[in-house]
C-alpha cells in the first residue's frame, strides 16, 4: 500500500479545517512529543471513531535500546565474534519490529494524524533503517578483518 505524500496530507488537513480556521494565522505548533507519545496518540482511536478495536490503546512502537558495538576484527576471538553477531541480529530483529510497528500506525492512521506526527514517525523509521544499515556495514567490515587473519 502506497502511503500518501506530504502534499496530499497537507491538502487533506486543510480540507478538514473549518473555513474560519483556514483564514486565521496559525499559532506556533506545540511540541509533537517523543516517538512513543506520537505512537500512543496514533494507536488510540479518536472519540467516536471506529478504529481497529484489536489494538490496545497503550501500544507504542519501541526502538531497540542496546546499540551493539562491533568487536575489533584484528584482536577478537571467535567466541567474541559469534556473541557480537548474536547481538547485532537481536538489534536488527528489534529494529525491524519497530519499523513494522511504525508502518502499521501510519497505514491505520494516515488520515487521522497530523502531518507533524506523520513526519516524526517517518523520520524515526528512516533513522532506524539507517542505523541498522550502518551497524551491519561496520560489523561486516570487522568480520572481513577477522576472517582475513
Amino acid at each position: 500500500m502506497k502511503l500518501p505524500t506530504f502534499s496530499t496530507l497537507t491538502v487533506l488537513a486543510l480540507l478538514a479545517l473549518p473555513a474560519a480556521a483556514q483564514q486565521q494565522p496559525a499559532a506556533p505548533a506545540p511540541s509533537a512529543g517523543t516517538v512513543g507519545d506520537i505512537a500512543a496518540r496514533a494507536a488510540a482511536p479518536a472519540a467516536g471513531a471506529q478504529g481497529d478495536r484489536n489494538v490496545p490503546v497503550a501500544r507504542t512502537c519501541v526502538p531497540p535500546k542496546d546499540l551493539p558495538k562491533p568487536p575489533d576484527g584484528r584482536t577478537a576471538t571467535e567466541a567474541e565474534m559469534k556473541a557480537a553477531h548474536t547481538a547485532f541480529k537481536t538489534y536488527v530483529d528489534q529494529g525491524q519490529l519497530f519499523v513494522t510497528c511504525v508502518e502499521d500506525l501510519q497505514k491505520r492512521n494516515a488520515l487521522g494524524m497530523t502531518v507533524r506526527d506523520y513526519l516524526t514517525l517517518l523520520r524515526a523509521q528512516d533513522g532506524m533503517v539507517g542505523n541498522m544499515q550502518l551497524l551491519a556495514e561496520r560489523f561486516n567490515e570487522q568480520l572481513r578483518v577477522f576472517k582475513a587473519r
